[in-house]
């Protein structure tokens, strides 16, 4: 993304991506948003990331617990992120 403001993290997964490819797309892991509500799953307050390529044999991935999920950037910590997936 050109502008790093425009990145958002879900706030089920920690999954980072382009706020268009949210709204877009919706989320690769929790699945997709709708039109309405897509901007209530992600958070714009979040710290760190990670890239997990290889998420079933990556030790970032086991410490993040993030194995089962598709590859991508992840957020380390996401405000709010009391939300269910």
């Amino acid at each position: 993304p050109d502008q790093v403001r425009q990145l958002r993290a879900c706030r089920g997964c920690h999954l980072v991506k382009h706020m268009k490819q949210f709204e877009k797309f919706g989320c690769d892991n929790c699945g997709n948003y709708d039109m309405e509500s897509w901007a209530d799953n992600v958070s714009v307050n979040f710290t760190g990331v990670a890239a997990i390529m290889q998420p079933e044999s990556s030790w970032v991935a086991r410490w993040m617990t993030k194995q089962k999920l598709r590859p991508g950037c992840y957020a380390l910590e996401v405000a709010g992120e009391n939300w269910e997936a």
